[in-house]
């Protein structure tokens, strides 16, 4: 058992072993994924439900694309820059 300073509590020894760190830092990596992929869906749901009359495939299309690249740019942090594709 280790003693821990901050929280003056037990702490088991399996606890921040080298396998439960890469447990870990590949539960964190899977998750970012699948938040990326939910949260481009409710976008393009929250869009469709607010203007079901004019929606056009076209337009679902163009949705998806700046969608995909916002969030793109957001996980590699860079800068949106508006009106450009790149």
């Amino acid at each position: 058992m280790l003693y821990t300073v901050k929280q003056g509590r037990l702490e088991p020894t399996t606890c921040n072993n080298d396998v439960n760190k890469e447990r870990r830092r590949l539960f964190g990596v899977k998750y970012k994924e699948h938040h990326a992929a939910v949260r481009q869906t409710h976008i393009l749901e929250r869009a469709a439900k607010d203007s079901m009359k004019v929606i056009t495939p076209a337009l679902v299309t163009n949705m998806e694309l700046h969608c995909r690249e916002a969030i793109n740019r957001a996980a590699e942090n860079k800068d949106m820059v508006y009106g450009k594709y790149a």
